[in-house]
């Protein structure tokens, strides 16, 4: 009997383990299967949205976009190391000025951008003074555009001088 129940219990074991190595099989046809239905749904999906290149004119037009997109590119990256440049230069003649900290560095900009701001409106405030000047000097009968624009230059620049 012992045998008989150690045999039956073999014959169950090597049931469960075929049952299990079966179900293993099933799961794995049905996610290969799955897998492929789900591959060949984007192949049909992508098929239509990409279209090959046939013609020379698309080609040629899509080499001349890209070829304007690199020259934008390096357009921008010369401006860009052209400001880093620029930055570095600034920061070289603050430190050289003796400004160590960024605040001490902010508060001479803003005095160096206060002093620029007052030197245009100097002069904006000489160039109206000086078409008001010439517009009293000179007659209506000159209409010479020329010799205004000359006459006006040559006064901002004199007062421009003595200062």
């Amino acid at each position: 009997m012992a045998k008989k129940k150690l045999q039956d219990k073999k014959a169950k074991a090597k049931e469960k383990a075929t049952a299990k190595e079966k179900h293993q099989a099933k799961l794995f046809a049905i996610r290969r299967k799955r897998a492929e239905r789900e591959k060949s749904l984007l192949e049909r999906h992508y098929r239509d949205r990409v279209d090959p290149i046939r013609n020379q004119k698309q080609l040629a037009k899509i080499e001349e976009n890209l070829e304007h997109n690199l020259d934008v590119l390096r357009a921008l990256e010369e401006e860009y190391l052209a400001t880093q440049k620029k930055k570095a230069n600034l920061q070289e003649e603050l430190e050289a000025e003796g400004y160590k900290t960024i605040e001490e560095k902010m508060d001479a900009l803003k005095k160096q951008s206060i002093e620029m701001v007052g030197r245009i409106r100097a002069e904006v405030e000489v160039e109206a003074a000086s078409e008001k000047i010439l517009s009293q000097l000179v007659s209506d009968d000159i209409k010479d555009v020329e010799f205004k624009n000359k006459v006006i230059t040559k006064n901002t620049k004199k007062i421009s001088e003595d200062r």
